[in-house]
């Protein structure tokens, strides 16, 4: 199930995520340019609920790996209430694209 992304054409080269202290369930990506993604590649939309615990995940990788800036890339929905919340933070939201 190794999933291979890409966000407006770029790959995204993805890590494991035990080494962030994360869950097997989520996935963390860096683009080419240095930027570092959280994966969320579902169905169900992205509620507030997810944007608490995205800014916590976003706020770890900042911390491990001395990121500038995370995003997001999604291949759900995102409610736009979430998505404000998330952009506030500086955490930009994308469109995720899954390559076969």
């Amino acid at each position: 199930m190794n999933s291979q992304y890409s966000i407006d054409g770029y790959k995204i080269t993805v890590f494991a995520s035990e080494d962030f202290g994360f869950s097997s369930s989520f996935k963390v990506g860096k683009l080419p340019n240095g930027q570092w993604v959280i994966i969320k590649d579902r169905k169900s939309r992205i509620i507030m609920k997810d944007g608490h615990i995205i800014k916590e995940q976003a706020k770890i990788i900042i911390d491990m790996v001395d990121a500038n800036k995370v995003c997001m890339g999604t291949t759900a929905p995102v409610c736009s209430k979430t998505k404000l919340f998330l952009e506030e933070l500086d955490i930009d939201v994308f469109s995720l694209e899954k390559i076969l």
